[in-house]
């Protein structure tokens, strides 16, 4: 499967650290997925590489803070008697509520949220390390690998999923605008193709 070989660890990570510097994901293969077209297309945009770039991102961010926020929900981060929607918490106490429940996969998502998905926090590696008393670097490093890797595996299920829809196949095939190389028998099966698709 193509999307295999593209979707990978060091791509995911690529994109996440553009989102950190409140960038769109550029120059990135994850933007030709058939799932980054296809959501282009359902949120009602021609999937040009501006608009995949900016679904790409729209996607990795929603997918992060949906599995925070579930994660959060089965394990009762906030603690007892605290209020389950952490968005009014001081920030430095939502990170360690959710470090505090020693569940990796949440720190794991916790970390990616908050480290690269919200650039307005400006944090780092290091600012991330101290407000979590108990996680030395080596610790916090592996969860923030581990939900790059996790992330990666939702990307690849969204993938398969989307090559599925018989539209996506047609959607995720380059045009002869993105690809010049092609000649026009190839532009003639493409057509065709996208025709007995739709």
């Amino acid at each position: 499967m193509k999307a295999r070989s593209v979707v990978d660890t060091a791509h995911v990570r690529s994109a996440l650290r553009q989102l950190a510097r409140h960038c769109s994901p550029t120059r990135n293969p994850l933007a030709d997925l058939a799932c980054v077209r296809l959501a282009a297309r359902r949120s009602g945009f021609e999937p040009t590489l501006e608009a995949r770039e900016f679904e790409l991102g729209r996607m990795l961010g929603e997918t992060v803070a949906t599995e925070l926020e579930r994660l959060r929900r089965q394990t009762g981060a906030g603690g007892g008697g605290a209020p389950r929607d952490l968005r009014h918490w001081p920030i430095a106490a939502r990170i360690c509520a959710d470090f505090e429940k020693d569940h990796p996969e949440l720190e794991a998502w916790s970390g990616i949220y908050h480290l690269y998905l919200r650039p307005d926090l400006n944090l780092s590696l290091i600012d991330l390390i101290a407000m979590v008393p108990g996680r030395c670097r080596r610790t916090v490093q592996r969860r923030l690998q581990r939900g790059i890797q996790a992330l990666t595996e939702r990307m690849l299920v969204a993938e398969h999923e989307a090559r599925q829809h018989p539209a996506a196949v047609a959607w995720s095939k380059p045009t002869r605008w993105e690809d010049p190389s092609w000649d026009d028998c190839e532009i003639l099966a493409v057509a065709e193709d996208r025709l007995g698709a739709g």
